[in-house]
């Protein structure tokens, strides 16, 4: 502005230069004089002009400076109004950790007054178990780090402390921070996670309860299912033994119904491990061969089972759950197709030099599943439509099972179906191969509904085998222990084992067998096994 002001006079002082030089060389002194009076004059009328412009350009100034404070005040009024009202926590602070300035709703939520708070050190204030955490949390405020969603925990006047979330942001040696109190909330999320752990902790007692009662539950319909088959193997009448036929059935689809929901429970508990022995998989297809072959011929279905030529025959797992899982599968096959056959395909998925992954297809040609109801085919109480409850019975608990088993083995179980036209349910279980050993001489396949009889296992002499008799009955105790198998028809069958001698030892089991110590009863087996198979050598 001063610049301007500059041109201007020096613009005049020439005008008034040419102006005075004009007179001096044309007119007379008189005249001069004159025209320097009248120069004087001309010269005033410009300083009046210059002195009134520049007036006036000093007065816009002062308005637009006027304005500018103006707009300034009425900026940091609104800013310290937004820093009063804000229901916000707003802090500021220095990276020494003391408090600056604070808006009053920390008097709110505190309950104390600004003015003891104010140049006061936060960590006077935290919750001693959130020292630790704030500080480093200030370390990173003091290296110019923002800080988000920080909490910690704040004594307040009454004595409680107040859960407060932290946004922050230093600048230099000041921080500034928004706070809110999430005290509430995080008495809904306590409660929320108490109701959770409530409802588990519920649900893992009903399930406890119901595994713990297993066998308890079992026990009434076991004896009448043993008692029976035991009826069955005396000379009956026709008319008897066709009586005892359909109890003996009748009974056995109640006790599949209890093992069901009592397998599923015991599952939920956590109280279900799966072994690992060393197990023949053509032995496990050999008893799931036995154990439909009846539904099978009755319904007019045919029945493959392949192998592919690189899956391993001798694995290490746990075979009676394996044989359970696909047992559900094939059981539903079979159970849902009029027409056609079932198929068990086994394939090997993959492997390392540790284990092995095995695929077990289980294809029919049934009535299929609609897409709809895929979501809740594998829920627990639940088959494809409600109507096939009625139609074809079960607990709709098989499935469940079976993916719950697949899933410990570290599996899965999922499915393919086209409606009308069949279904292809897929079991991926991982295994550890066993050596290959040279086979033994096999055992013949058997099931709960069809034990044998251990005085036609004989040698190659024709004499009775007995130690080939005692691995039968120590696969005989696992059946007993799922309660598909009565321990009376264990008991009497180990006595044929035995020839009415080593009553001790039968003794013994019983009792192993009547208190549930199933391990203990195996071990008496296998000492059994260990004595009877020493003897020859004993008598060279």
């Amino acid at each position: 502005m001063k610049r301007q002001y500059l041109t201007q006079w020096l613009l005049l002082g020439t005008v008034l230069t040419a102006l005075g030089g004009f007179i001096t060389f044309h007119v007379s002194w008189r005249e001069h004089l004159f025209a320097l009076g009248g120069l004087f004059a001309l010269l005033a009328v410009a300083s009046v002009l210059v002195l009134a412009e520049s007036q006036r350009r000093r007065t816009c100034v002062a308005t637009r400076m006027s304005a500018a404070d103006e707009a300034l005040r009425k900026r940091n009024v609104d800013l310290e109004r937004f820093f009063s009202v804000s229901l916000d926590l707003l802090c500021i602070a220095d990276v020494h950790g003391r408090f600056i300035q604070l808006n009053p709703e920390w008097e709110k939520v505190l309950g104390y007054p600004l003015s003891e708070l104010e140049g006061r050190p936060y960590l006077d204030f935290v919750h001693p178990e959130d020292v630790d955490r704030t500080l480093a949390a200030g370390a990173r405020l003091a290296a110019q780090q923002d800080l988000l969603f920080f909490e910690n925990r704040l004594h307040s006047r009454d004595g409680s402390y107040r859960w407060i979330e932290w946004r922050s942001k230093p600048q230099g040696g000041i921080i500034y921070a928004a706070a809110r109190d999430v005290t509430e909330r995080k008495r809904i999320e306590e409660a929320l996670v108490q109701a959770k752990e409530t409802a588990e902790t519920a649900s893992k007692a009903k399930s406890a309860f119901l595994a713990n009662m297993s066998h308890e539950i079992r026990t009434p319909l076991n004896a009448v299912i043993g008692l029976t088959q035991l009826c069955l193997e005396t000379q009956l009448e026709s008319r008897q033994r066709d009586y005892l036929q359909k109890v003996l059935r009748s009974s056995g689809m109640l006790l599949n119904i209890l093992n069901d929901i009592l397998d599923y429970s015991k599952i939920e508990a956590g109280r279900l491990v799966l072994e690992q022995r060393v197990f023949a998989l053509n032995e496990v297809l050999d008893q799931l061969s036995a154990l439909i072959e009846a539904s099978i011929k009755e319904k007019g279905l045919t029945l493959s089972l392949q192998v592919e030529p690189d899956v391993p025959r001798s694995l290490v797992g746990d075979s009676l759950r394996l044989e359970q899982a696909l047992a559900n599968l094939l059981g539903n096959a079979v159970k849902f197709t009029e027409r056609g056959g079932v198929e068990l395909h086994v394939s090997l998925e993959g492997r390392d030099a540790h284990q092995v992954r095995l695929r077990f297809a289980v294809k029919d040609t049934g009535i299929g599943i609609k897409p709809e109801e895929r979501e809740r085919l594998f829920s627990i109480f639940t088959q494809a439509d409600a109507s096939t409850t009625r139609k074809f019975g079960g607990t709709g608990l098989g499935l469940a099972i079976s993916k719950l088993l697949a899933e410990m083995m570290n599996g899965d179980l999922d499915f393919e179906s086209v409606p009308g036209q069949g279904s292809t349910f897929v079991l991926t279980a991982i295994l550890q191969p066993a050596p290959e050993t040279e086979p033994d001489q096999p055992i013949a396949s058997f099931s709960a509904a069809n034990p044998p009889d251990i005085s036609s296992v004989t040698d190659d002499s024709g004499e009775p085998d007995a130690a080939t008799a005692l691995e039968i009955l120590e696969r005989m105790i696992r059946l007993v222990e799922s309660g598909d198998l009565v321990e009376e028809v264990m008991l009497k069958r180990l006595s044929q084992a035995l020839a009415g001698k080593e009553q001790v030892l039968l003794d013994e089991a019983r009792h192993c067998l009547e208190h549930f110590d199933y391990e203990s009863a195996s071990a008496v087996l296998q000492a059994m096994r260990t004595a009877v198979s020493s003897q020859p050598q004993q008598g060279a």
